[in-house]
């Protein structure tokens, strides 16, 4: 039985109000009641429950769940005091980071590979994360001493506004640029068993050294200090803000809670 004008008019109306008000839910409805149940999961202790304690930098409970026998995983985010963990590591006979990365990587070419996104969970593991923009900004000044696009722009505010537009069109197409450096935290992170706030980076390393002299009998008395050595002394333009918060717009979703 076929439909009158007016019947498939209405059906179409419908139709099209369905798919409207789908897209309305998904968009909108749907992603708060998502994040309402990851908060209940949250305080309920089967999702990142001590996301407080980390911001807080208390993490000897949280990091009494790493095994330090068996096959420790430490997944370096480019920028985020990676070098001083493996480092600390490769002092107390343990390698991990760019000295032991066993778990297997996305297939990118042209990146060093512990610079590269897991391809699964890692278990036994663990990472930093870093407000996007100071990782943006250490990408730039520790570039002046080893990339020719960083070098080309002077090594002060202005150069480095200038630079991070730049860097952030190409970063859009190019993946791989800068040994993966410009890759979303959030690629990394969301493979870690544990992640931390850079900010903790001490307090970390002093459970580690004094976990490793419990069980190996291992002294190993350095602390790294990750200080930032450049303080912006203007405000930055409005436009690389939001260029930032569009490319690492995960990442500030994800992980503001540790910025």
């Amino acid at each position: 039985m076929g439909l009158s004008r007016r019947g498939y008019a209405a059906l179409c109306f419908r139709v099209s109000f369905f798919t409207v008000t789908v897209l309305m839910w998904t968009r909108g409805t749907g992603r708060r009641i998502v994040e309402r149940h990851l908060t209940r999961k949250r305080k309920s202790g089967s999702v990142d429950a001590a996301f407080h304690e980390r911001a807080s930098c208390n993490v000897s409970d949280l990091l009494k769940t790493l095994d330090l026998r068996s096959n420790l995983q430490f997944i370096h985010i480019p920028k985020t005091g990676g070098t001083t963990i493996e480092d600390l590591f490769q002092g107390m006979n343990m390698s991990v980071g760019r000295f032991g990365v066993t778990y297997e990587v996305y297939p990118l070419r042209g990146c060093s590979k512990w610079h590269i996104p897991p391809l699964v969970s890692v278990k036994n593991s663990f990472t930093f994360v870093r407000d996007p923009y100071e990782r943006l900004q250490s990408e730039f000044y520790w570039g002046h001493h080893s990339f020719e696009d960083s070098q080309s722009y002077p090594k002060n505010d202005t150069g480095f506004y200038q630079w991070a537009e730049y860097i952030l069109k190409r970063a859009k197409f190019e993946r791989t640029i800068r040994d993966c450096h410009m890759i979303p935290q959030h690629n990394f992170a969301k493979h870690a068993a544990m992640i931390f706030p850079m900010r903790c980076m001490e307090q970390v390393q002093i459970y580690f050294i004094q976990r490793m002299k419990e069980l190996h009998g291992i002294s190993h008395e350095t602390v790294h200090s990750n200080k930032v050595e450049y303080n912006a002394n203007s405000t930055p333009p409005s436009a690389l803000l939001s260029s930032l918060h569009e490319f690492y717009a995960d990442d500030y979703r994800l992980y503001r809670m540790y910025f």
